[in-house]
């Protein structure tokens, strides 16, 4: 998202307008992040295109699957969020989940980590929990290219521009196994096309706890549809009225495991 382009939606958007402020203050002091505070949460963001300003401003309004995704959260769920970035997803998340649910954030980019660990103690929000590293189909090292403009990083080699990293990966079914962790309800992914590995190492955590999935319809989201259709899922879209809509179309995508669905929405949604 360019600079043009968030100053456009501030612009355009009177309930922004004061973040919009406390944004061109903070540049002109020649700061590098700024907490904003939109629709209830805090977000510590970079103050250059593609470190997270875009995600904070926009609020629940970031993307229409976002306020679906929190709906569907029950208290005291267990969720696994891959490609955290500096909290959109994983800070709402554990509101939801409540003090009985845990959040598992997942995000290796050591600089968007120190925004997320801050964005965290700002909330307060004491049951999400920070991996330092890359899920993966292994667990050791993986070369993370990181764009050298932002926070987009990708271990498929996919980010423009990008420099090479490396960092610690593991496979989520070694992460649940080392840390005793009880269940799983929940994993959401958004790791630039790494969706895919990440899917082949968590194959006893699918099997296991048959956890419902949110994840980017972008570079590797054919493949991970066809990996968690051959799991016994079901693909598609879930509406702010709680309608599930069967089908890739979309920038992020609901997996249901077949069996769980008339559970799901009953007691998720309402609807049978």
């Amino acid at each position: 998202m360019s600079v043009l382009q968030v100053l456009l939606y501030v612009l355009q958007t009177p309930s922004r307008w004061l973040s919009g402020l406390k944004l061109v203050l903070y540049v002109l002091a020649g700061s590098k992040d700024v907490a904003l505070k939109i629709d209830g949460i805090k977000l510590v963001c970079g103050l250059r295109a593609g470190e997270g300003v875009w995600c904070a401003l926009r609020g629940l309004e970031y993307e229409p699957e976002l306020r679906a995704f929190l709906a569907l959260l029950i208290p005291g769920d267990t969720v696994i969020d891959l490609g955290a970035n500096i909290g959109t997803y994983a800070i709402r998340a554990g509101k939801a989940v409540g003090k009985y649910g845990t959040v598992f954030a997942f995000e290796p980019l050591a600089r968007t980590r120190r925004r997320l660990q801050r964005s965290i103690f700002l909330n307060q929000a004491k049951n999400v929990f920070i991996v330092p590293k890359a899920a993966g189909d292994h667990t050791g090292h993986v070369s993370l290219v990181v764009s050298g403009r932002g926070s987009s990083a990708s271990v498929i080699h996919s980010v423009s521009g990008g420099e090479a990293h490396e960092v610690p990966s593991i496979t989520i079914d070694d992460f649940i196994r080392t840390n005793s962790i009880s269940k799983v309800d929940w994993v959401k992914m958004d790791i630039e096309g790494g969706e895919p590995s990440a899917l082949r190492g968590m194959v006893t955590t699918i099997e296991k706890w048959r956890p419902a999935f949110l994840f980017e319809n972008e570079s590797g989201g054919a493949e991970s549809a066809n990996l968690l259709r051959q799991s016994g899922y079901v693909i598609g879209a879930v509406n702010l009225s709680g309608e599930f809509v069967e089908g890739t179309s979309g920038g992020n995508l609901f997996a249901f495991p077949r069996e769980r669905m008339p559970k799901i929405f009953t007691h998720r949604t309402g609807h049978h």
